[in-house]
């Protein structure tokens, strides 16, 4: 089964994908995003940006493994979305045009590719 979900850069939307999880053995302690990399790659950010995010914003306790993330914690897709969702918002959201098509550049600032409109991430 396919899941839509496009990114539309000049769009005020943001298409996130949703995370598939998987639990190893029933073990309520991890959840496994088995897409994370993909994810990270349809956010045009790199995933260990992501998971400092994960880290140390939102306290979740994870490492990446191949293309997956492992998370210390049983939580549902539902709220992986959510979470992915806030950091687009504070991370991809370009704070002029509200646009989500931002790249990170060589000097560590955010900049829309819409408005070329620059800002420092508070990671």
């Amino acid at each position: 089964m396919k899941r839509k979900s496009s990114s539309v850069p000049n769009s005020p939307n943001l298409k996130i994908p949703i995370p598939i999880i998987f639990k190893k053995n029933n073990d309520l302690n991890t959840t496994i995003v088995l897409n994370y990399i993909p994810i990270c790659h349809r956010l045009h950010r790199d995933p260990k940006h992501v998971l400092i995010y994960l880290n140390k914003v939102v306290n979740l306790s994870g490492e990446i493994i191949g293309s997956q993330l492992r998370i210390n914690g049983d939580y549902k897709s539902k709220q992986l979305r959510d979470i992915f969702k806030r950091y687009c918002q504070l991370f991809i959201m370009c704070r002029h045009c509200n646009l989500y098509n931002t790249r990170i550049n060589s000097d560590k600032k955010v900049e829309c590719q819409n408005c070329k409109f620059k800002f420092f991430e508070n990671l």
